[in-house]
């Protein structure tokens, strides 16, 4: 990110006080509150001074704008830039496209074109390169998905002012970036055909089927479809209808975004199992005419529900055209809704300030259209009543960790463990059919994980990736109660980081009560013997045993029966080692 004061770059300073820049900047002439600005840069774990912090940012960015420093302005605990848009390079990016948009909706292909060249070279590599903090990276999610949509938007419009051969020549490189994006597929087809290389453009959907085939697990859409057969009929394929890169522009008879956003994460190609849930699941998603279907997937952490959450959204997209949504919650519910918004087709100085006045405007977005929307690791219900639809033809998926989550009308899914020949059948798919081992040993490393999927995926990976040891020795591995957790981690993905969140939620009591309990016998307890243990009566014991259930930290056996699963207990057995004096522990497993 660079600040310049008549082509002079002046230092911004370190990386958090760069997101401080970015985010007053993005919101040039507007206030950003405190909360706002403490959420932007550390999201749920502030550090404790973190608004004095903020002061000494403010200050040095003041310092650095030397005779200019009345730019940044105080208000009301927040700050603001005291400049016009036009000053920050996004703002003049998004009101050039804007313009394209309003250009090409209106026919005018040549003036869209210009104005197109003149937003690109507005682009300068990664957007807010090396600045810190959780909004920083959304946005940089959200301007780099902005910057391919009007590059697509771009060579639309030559396509329609007859430069075929260069738009399917610029398509190359960003089908090899973006292999499952079936909009660009369908132009560089299109391109193609109308270039004269009629053959080239059926070899193109050939490409793009087995692509989506194998990574997905889907057929080409219903535009990619038609124009193969308008292709191989002899028809001339109709020109698509020029829409705004997102944000989109409003349709001159409708008065709403063109946007499709399709955001759905690809589901890995190994998926395995759980026919039954798969189905069910998507049988929830079904096109409701009165009613906005709702489904809701909980379960502990690594039991698979976001990959089956994908799944289900995947094979429902078709009954969905208008587009599909999808947001991984760690951010507060005004941040998502911005960037659904965005992806929607609202222009970003067009956003509502407050979070009751953004839900306004992205249902009024979804009215009369067909879009799903996945919402990813939800925590409590507040967070997500603000993201779900409210217009039939919509429809929703929400994951939890929490086994109670209400919302209203919702079809709830516990997504338990997988069966042992699930669990099976899943650690041979992911360590690969050349690793040779007995059904035996198969079995006893399902059990050591737990048949927990994301336990058995990184032990898969791990295993495919050296199939010389074979399964005897990583079987010899796990078998140590000690180094079990250690081994399971592989690259990013971690057992031990996946419960991290769900332990660090708990109030200290619960977290108590879980530490306890993971000291009990590994087959289960009953609740006389957990009110012992947690020097409680039977009836405030059974309350915080109840809300671990809830957290998917203890599994329900009958009615006043538990269990601790088995990664679970050594997670926290190590809690335990680090937090209870050992004097504790002993005179807790007297009692």
């Amino acid at each position: 990110m660079k600040l310049l004061r008549a082509e002079r770059e002046l230092r911004a300073g370190g990386p958090l006080q760069q997101a401080v820049l970015a985010m007053l900047a993005l919101r040039a002439g507007r206030r950003v509150g405190p909360d706002e600005l403490v959420d932007g840069l550390w999201g749920d774990a502030p550090p404790n001074h973190a608004v004095g912090t903020l002061r000494n940012y403010a200050y040095r960015l003041r310092a650095a704008m030397g005779k200019d420093q009345d730019v940044l302005v105080s208000a009301q605990g927040g700050y603001f830039l005291n400049l016009p848009p036009e000053a920050v390079d996004v703002a003049r990016f998004e009101r050039l496209i804007q313009d394209a948009g309003d250009a090409s909706s209106e026919g005018d292909l040549v003036k869209a074109r210009q104005l197109y060249e003149q937003a690109l070279p507005l682009w300068r590599g990664v957007p807010l390169a090396g600045v810190a903090g959780p909004h920083a990276q959304r946005t940089r999610d959200r301007l780099q998905q902005l910057h391919l949509d009007t590059r697509l938007a771009a060579l639309r419009c030559a396509d329609g002012l007859g430069d075929h051969a260069r738009v399917a020549a610029e398509l190359e490189p960003l089908l090899a970036a973006h292999p499952l994006r079936e909009d660009l597929r369908a132009l560089h087809m299109r391109a193609l055909h109308r270039a004269g290389r009629t053959a080239d453009a059926l070899a193109a959907f050939t490409r793009a089927r087995r692509v989506l085939a194998d990574e997905l697990g889907i057929d080409p859409g219903h535009e990619l479809t038609n124009l193969r057969d308008q292709i191989l009929t002899g028809q001339n394929p109709a020109r698509p209808q020029l829409a705004r890169p997102g944000p989109a522009s409003a349709a001159a008879s409708a008065g709403r975004p063109l946007a499709r956003p399709r955001q759905l994460p690809p589901v890995p190609a190994d998926l395995t199992g759980r026919d039954d849930l798969r189905q069910a699941v998507t049988d929830a998603l079904a096109p409701g005419r009165d009613h906005v279907p709702v489904a809701v997937l909980s379960g502990m952490g690594g039991v698979g529900k976001s990959v089956l959450a994908l799944d289900a959204a995947h094979r429902r997209h078709a009954d969905y055209p208008d587009g599909q949504l999808y947001a991984d919650l760690d951010a507060a519910p005004g941040e998502v809704l911005l960037d659904f918004l965005v992806g929607l087709g609202m222009p970003l100085a067009d956003v509502p300030a407050t979070l009751s006045a953004r839900a306004a405007a992205y249902r009024s977005l979804l009215a009369d259209r067909r879009v799903l929307v996945v919402l990813d690791n939800a925590s409590g219900t507040s967070q997500i009543l603000p993201l779900l639809p409210a217009t039939p033809g919509t429809a929703a998926l929400v994951t939890s960790r929490r086994r109670v989550l209400p919302v209203p009308g919702a079809r709830r899914f516990e997504v338990p463990l997988p069966t042992e020949a699930e669990a099976v059948a899943m650690l041979s798919r992911f360590a690969g059919p050349e690793v040779a081992a007995s059904a035996q040993e198969r079995a006893e490393l399902a059990r050591l994980c737990g048949r927990l999927p994301l336990a058995l995926r990184i032990l898969g990976t791990r295993i495919a990736a050296r199939p010389e040891r074979g399964l005897a020795a990583m079987l010899a591995r796990l078998s140590d109660p000690e180094r079990r957790l250690t081994e399971l981690r592989a690259g990013d993905l971690s057992v031990e980081a996946s419960l991290k969140p769900g332990y660090a939620a708990l109030a200290p009591d619960q977290a108590r009560a879980l530490r306890r309990c993971a000291l009990l016998p590994a087959a289960g307890f009953g609740l006389p013997a957990a009110a012992s243990l947690l020097n409680l009566p039977e009836p405030d014991a059974e309350d915080l045993l109840d809300q671990l259930v809830d957290a998917a930290l203890l599994e329900p056996h009958g009615i006043d029966h538990y269990r601790v699963h088995d990664l679970v207990r050594l997670f926290v057995q190590q809690a335990v080692r680090r937090e209870e004096p050992a004097g504790q522990t002993a005179l807790t497993l007297v009692r």
